[in-house]
């Protein structure tokens, strides 16, 4: 359970679904800010859909600062029937707060006076319109404006400009995950404070094995499948010519949609990570050859907390914190990220160069994180 200082402010966060457990990388990146508001002693309490009976880690975690919120059936079928009708067309302005839960919200406001409160994604923005707390803001996540267009995808959330931007104003401050977002935030909505806070990472830093095994983890989704099938396409075969005995194991729920079968012997299904430390000790280098996706690439910076050697393509790099010093191996072309690989493959005192920077690197963004984040709040 949270640890706070009873002088210390009141933070009410608004999610979709209970924490723990963590599923995926929007999970953790509101499970890490949570925990980082927490340690810096700002009382948080957690509200989301579901039933408290079906929430068990979570309510043994959360205790008396969790509360829930339960759609009635008309209104899920509401949300449903608006969503499939918005996705016949090209865009979709869809918000999935109903009155219940602004009601909800204002109940719990009277009874804890909170100072702040923080909504995750624009389309809960809608319970900030009638909110009586006094200091609002959205944790965006993502930006959704054209998002179907530049994911080469049909039947994502797509907003337009002006429908992202009404969203966002509902809010007195914008949180951003990386900085080319608050670059567009700051267009969109000329008079909100915008920052860029990123998300924290708890430092676990593990030996060097010195084995040869690279590690790819990932959730299942289109973006991630095909960041993987042009590494085992393109990459491996380059890698395999002149490393036969380096292994790629593959961890998270991504390895739903694989079939062994159909991967040399070179390839090892992991299945579902329940324990971060298990897999990532399996390693010393992780890859993200994932080149399409909006917000912050989670599993780098992980793997980057764990001291472990990344290798990624250009894309990891989008609005990241201190570009210049981020210690990540890049390679755009199939042969400039097998060169890469093979690098750290054949050198191990380059790996503990890099386990060494990765570290340094977590530390000094945690560190700006909390800065950020005192400005905000105090």
């Amino acid at each position: 359970m949270q640890q706070y200082h009873k002088q210390m402010k009141k933070i009410l966060v608004v999610f979709s679904r209970a924490l723990p457990p963590i599923i995926n990388g929007s999970n953790k990146c509101v499970w890490d800010y949570c925990q980082m508001l927490s340690k810096l002693g700002y009382e948080i309490f957690f509200l989301c859909e579901g039933e408290r009976t079906k929430a068990l880690d979570a309510v043994k975690f959360w205790g008396d600062h969790i509360y829930f919120f339960k759609r009635t059936i008309f209104t899920r079928i509401f949300f449903r029937i608006k969503r499939d009708i918005n996705r016949i067309f090209k865009y979709n302005a869809i918000y999935y707060t109903s009155s219940s839960v602004t009601r909800k919200i204002e109940k719990l406001h009277y009874i804890h006076k909170f100072d702040t409160i923080i909504v995750n994604y624009i389309f809960n923005s809608k319970c900030l319109k009638r909110c009586s707390i006094p200091q609002k803001i959205i944790f965006t996540h993502d930006s959704f404006i054209y998002r179907n267009e530049r994911l080469a995808i049909s039947n994502g959330y797509n907003l337009t400009p002006n429908q992202e931007a009404r969203a966002l104003n509902r809010a007195d401050y914008i949180l951003s995950i990386q900085q080319n977002e608050s670059i567009l935030y700051k267009y969109l909505c000329p008079s909100k404070k915008i920052y860029t806070v990123y998300t924290p990472f708890e430092i676990r830093r593990q030996n060097l094995t010195g084995n040869k095994n690279i590690l790819f983890l990932a959730s299942n989704n289109k973006v991630n499948r095909n960041g993987l099938m042009l590494f085992v396409d393109k990459i491996f075969p380059l890698i395999l010519k002149e490393e036969m005995e380096f292994k790629l194991i593959i961890g998270g729920s991504i390895c739903e949609s694989i079939n062994s079968m159909l991967f040399p012997q070179n390839i090892e299904l992991y299945g579902k990570v329940d324990d971060l430390d298990d897999f990532y000790q399996k390693g010393d280098i992780a890859i993200n050859p994932v080149y399409q996706g909006t917000g912050l690439k989670i599993k780098t910076f992980e793997a980057l907390s764990y001291g472990k050697v990344v290798v990624v393509h250009p894309h990891s790099l989008e609005g990241v914190y201190l570009l210049e010093k981020i210690p990540l191996l890049v390679g755009e072309t199939p042969q400039e990220y097998s060169f890469q690989i093979l690098r750290v493959l054949k050198d191990v005192s380059l790996r503990q160069k890099y386990s060494n920077e990765a570290i340094s690197y977590i530390q000094s963004l945690n560190k700006y994180i909390e800065l950020e984040y005192r400005k905000i709040l105090e």
